[in-house]
């Protein structure tokens, strides 16, 4: 009897057709294929702590389940799961769960890596990148502008336009005198303001449009000023974290907007955006998000906020995946490696 929870990796692998998988535990396979009324399982999501439930909702109580069937493949151990599990893991792109498993006094634990193929019971025949994917919203179609046809002139008169006779110009010398005075007056006044030494405090005075230029060009531009869906104001503006998400990542932000609205979202209190922005962009293939998102659950940079506490495995989850993506990172695998002996020494 093994002592203690035992880390192990657990990769989700599509099964027999949509809302069905394979939870793969990688190494906890035994010289016999334990009982299936024998293992139970929960399932922890990241964000909040709660436990996916009998009814496909999450619980503050951890609730255990029974898988459908129990395999071993040489040294892994094999559960099969099906829609009511499945269904609502696939629900949220978002969320990372961790597994604990129980079986004839072994305990395993995981954080569910999800594979490609995997369907939810009601999208038989859809790809799972469609069922899981953020969908844009509906643009309105506007309808064609009409043109009014020409009316009929027939049997009446043509329009003729009357060009009024253009004014008359004075002659330009009636005008010089006008000017000559003017420019008298204005040689007068910076002869005063010379020598009341007016004249050289202005010139070296800025304009006042020139001082707001200077203090506007201070701000980040291309972020809040900028027009856009996928902006710091547009995302003031719109208090519908989803319908943001999905306008802002259809513009294809860089990666210093993305993780500037991460910010902004943190310091507004806007959790649900910025976790679901944080996923999106790790999983669609950006780096730096992924690392991102790893170290706000890494114990050693974890500051709390939207987060509610430090989790090693999400973390290596994530440190992972952002190796995946950039492998010519040597701290972030140092790091990693750390990680594992910290959760091995705790066992």
């Amino acid at each position: 009897m093994s002592q203690g929870v035992r880390q192990v990796r657990v990769d989700v692998q599509p099964d027999a057709g949509p809302g069905w998988a394979r939870l793969v535990l990688s190494g906890a396979g035994g010289p016999e294929t334990p009982d299936r009324q024998s293992v139970r399982m929960s399932l922890q999501r990241n964000q909040d702590g709660r436990f996916l439930d009998e009814r496909s909702g999450w619980s503050a109580s951890e609730v255990w389940h029974v898988p459908h069937d129990v395999t071993q493949s040489g040294a892994d151990l094999i559960l099969r799961i099906g829609p009511e599990l499945v269904d609502e893991l696939l629900a949220d792109p978002r969320t990372v769960c961790r597994i604990q498993v129980q079986a004839q006094g072994d305990s395993w634990a995981g954080v569910l890596r999800m594979g490609q193929g995997i369907y939810p019971s009601g999208a038989a025949g859809q790809s799972p990148a469609a069922a899981r994917q953020i969908q844009p919203p509906a643009q309105d179609v506007q309808e064609p502008a009409t043109v009014a046809p020409p009316e009929e002139t027939e049997g009446k008169e043509p329009f003729v336009a009357i060009r009024p006779d253009p004014p008359r110009r004075e002659p330009a010398m009636r005008k010089m005198p006008i000017l000559l005075l003017l420019l008298l007056l204005a040689l007068l006044g910076l002869a005063i303001a010379w020598y009341a030494g007016l004249l050289d405090r202005w010139l070296k005075e800025p304009v006042v449009g020139q001082q707001t230029a200077a203090v506007e060009g201070e701000q980040p531009t291309g972020l809040a000023t900028a027009p856009g869906p996928c902006s710091l104001q547009a995302m003031r503006d719109q208090t519908d974290d989803l319908a943001f998400l999905q306008k802002c990542v259809q513009d294809s932000p860089d990666t210093d907007l993305v993780m500037a609205i991460i910010q902004a979202g943190k310091d507004a209190g806007r959790c649900d955006l910025i976790q679901r922005l944080y996923a999106h962009q790790a999983q669609a293939g950006n780096a730096r998000i992924a690392l991102a998102y790893a170290r706000e659950f890494d114990p050693q940079t974890f500051e709390g906020g939207c987060f509610e506490q430090a989790d090693g495995q999400t973390a290596i989850y994530w440190y992972e995946k952002s190796l995946q993506l950039d492998p010519d990172q040597n701290t972030v695998a140092e790091r990693v490696k750390q990680l594992k002996k910290d959760l091995e020494a705790v066992q």
